[in-house]
């Protein structure tokens, strides 16, 4: 029983490590790709969509600046009518806490 707690515990020590790792690897301003906040998994699980790419193209964003100059309440009104999310911000908060979950082996659910 003893032999199971000691290596629960390193067990866990080593998810602490991982964790802390990925958290000061993403420390600081960065810039992500929508790509991989929004993977396969996520578009495919919430969307009918199995990639964030198709799912612009559907909403007529071919590029990245075409995307900046999207207006937020069109894109509101594309993500509650093509996603199971009620505005963008919505969906992406859900993205990113599985991403994170991801990097970092914790559950933000």
């Amino acid at each position: 029983m003893t032999d199971d707690f000691g290596k629960s515990l390193e067990k866990l020590s080593n998810q602490f490590e991982r964790a802390q790792s990925e958290l000061s690897k993403m420390n600081g301003t960065h810039s992500y790709n929508l790509n991989e906040i929004f993977s396969p998994s996520f578009m495919t699980t919430h969307t009918r969509y199995n990639s964030f790419n198709s799912f612009l193209e559907d909403c007529g964003i071919t590029n990245q600046s075409e995307f900046d100059a999207y207006p937020d309440d069109k894109f509101d009104e594309k993500v509650k009518e093509k996603t199971s999310f009620p505005s963008y911000e919505d969906m992406f908060n859900a993205a990113f806490k599985v991403y994170l979950s991801k990097r970092t082996g914790i559950d933000f659910s």
